[in-house]
This record gives C-alpha cells, structure tokens and sequence, in this order.
C-alpha cells in the first residue's frame, strides 16, 4: 500500500457541517463507553467524530446530542 505523506484528510464537523482540514478539527472518541478527546497524531481504535474548536460549535454538539448520533 502506497502512502502520500503529504495528503491531510478532510473531515466534516458534527455540528455546523463545514468540511476541514483533518488537522484543523478536535477529534473524540468513545474509549471503554467514555467520550474521550483524542490528541493529534495519536491513534486509538474505534468510532471517532469531529468538532470544529469554537465553543459554539461544541456547545450545540453537546446541546444536540450530536455524539451519541455520530458514534451509533
């Protein structure tokens, strides 16, 4: 498998919808039925969702329900 070191992926914020860097995003995961933020360049197995990092955006990802939607 041929890997393009250069290549950062897009992702999509759970709560406003925008398309960003991979990288531009915070990313959590549910660890042992715990939400969890994971740190950058760090990999751990399972599901994972984004969040853009205003708190706007997490406050209505929390408001909403948008992780347990987005970690089914």
């Amino acid at each position: 498998m041929m890997v393009n070191r250069g290549y950062i992926p897009q992702r999509t914020c759970i709560s406003c919808r925008k398309k960003m860097l991979a990288d531009q995003l915070v990313k959590f995961k549910l660890i042992d039925g715990k939400l969890s933020m994971v740190s950058k360049g760090i990999f751990v197995k399972g599901r994972g969702c984004y969040v853009c990092p205003s708190n706007s955006c997490l406050n209505k990802a929390i408001k909403k329900n948008l992780f347990s939607r987005a970690l089914k």
